[in-house]
C-alpha cells in the first residue's frame, strides 16, 4: 500500500482601480500552482506555516520549473514596479490541511500605467528582487499576461495552500 501527499494551492488575483475604495474590478485572475522541488523539501524539513512567508509578483508569464529557486529560474523575472517597500508577507490561516490568507490579502500598489504582471508566487524572504531566500511556488495567470494597470491600482493576492493524500 502507498501512501501520498501532494501539496497544491491557488492564486486569486485582481486589480482594482485607485478610485474604487475596494468596489471595481479591472480584472481578475484564478489559477493553480506548480510547488517546486525546493519548495516541497522546505516544506517537508521545517513546515511552510512554521516559518514567515512572502507573496510576489513575476514580470511576464513565467515557466516554473521543478529545479527553481529564487538564485536561479529560467523563464521569468520578479516584478518589483509596486510602493510598498517590501513583499507583502503571507499571513496564513491554517484549518486542518489547507491554510490561505484571505483575512489579510497581500496587497500591491502599482507605481506606473501599463506595466506588465504575469504570475504570482511565495517565498522566504521580504525583500523585493532578493535572490537568495527560498521559494516555495510560483505559477503563471490562468489567462496570460496583465497590462491594464493604471499608476495606483491595487493588486491584491490571495494564496491557499493545501496538502491532501491523492488517492494513490
Amino acid at each position: 500500500m502507498k501512501e501520498t501527499v501532494r501539496p497544491r494551492g491557488k492564486f486569486i488575483v485582481r486589480c482594482l482601480t485607485k478610485e474604487s475604495n475596494f468596489k471595481v474590478e479591472r480584472w481578475r485572475d484564478e489559477f493553480p500552482n506548480l510547488v517546486v522541488t525546493e519548495g516541497l523539501t522546505e516544506l517537508l524539513a521545517n513546515g511552510l506555516l512554521s516559518l514567515t512567508n512572502y507573496i510576489f509578483l513575476t514580470g511576464t508569464t513565467p515557466s516554473p520549473a521543478a529545479g527553481d529557486t529564487m538564485a536561479s529560474h529560467a523563464g521569468w523575472t520578479e516584478f518589483t514596479g509596486y510602493d510598498e517597500g517590501t513583499r507583502p508577507e503571507w499571513v496564513d490561516v491554517q484549518t486542518g490541511a489547507s491554510a490561505d490568507n484571505v483575512a489579510s490579502v497581500a496587497v500591491f500598489t502599482i507605481t506606473l500605467a501599463t506595466q506588465t504582471i504575469g504570475g504570482a508566487g511565495l517565498a522566504r524572504s521580504a525583500t523585493k528582487g532578493e535572490s537568495a531566500s527560498i521559494l516555495y511556488c510560483v505559477s503563471a495567470f490562468g489567462g496570460g499576461d496583465r497590462t491594464g494597470n493604471a499608476a495606483g491600482d491595487q493588486i491584491e493576492v490571495t494564496y491557499t495552500c493545501t496538502t491532501a493524500d491523492d488517492g494513490v
